[in-house]
């Protein structure tokens, strides 16, 4: 999606559509984030957006395990 930048007194902005703000659950604020060279707006309740979010990352290939969820030295022998 491209959107313009317009000049907001001494700022500059653009203008989220309200479909967006929708599927965001977004309702009063945005949190910002800047990593590297990416904005990331989420709503302020991100949780809300969990399952859309995971929808994403799995379309992605970006829902992978980091780290083994077994431990090859893991003992079960103790919850028998």
């Amino acid at each position: 999606m491209r959107l313009s930048i317009i000049g907001i007194g001494n700022s500059k902005g653009v203008i989220i559509p309200a479909k967006v703000l929708r599927e965001l659950g977004a309702k009063d604020y945005l949190e910002l984030e800047v990593r590297r060279d990416v904005l990331l707006l989420h709503p302020e309740n991100s949780r809300s957006t969990w399952e859309i979010t995971f929808k994403k990352m799995a379309i992605q290939g970006d829902n992978k395990m980091l780290i083994d969820d077994v431990f090859e030295d893991e003992s079960f022998e103790e919850w028998k």
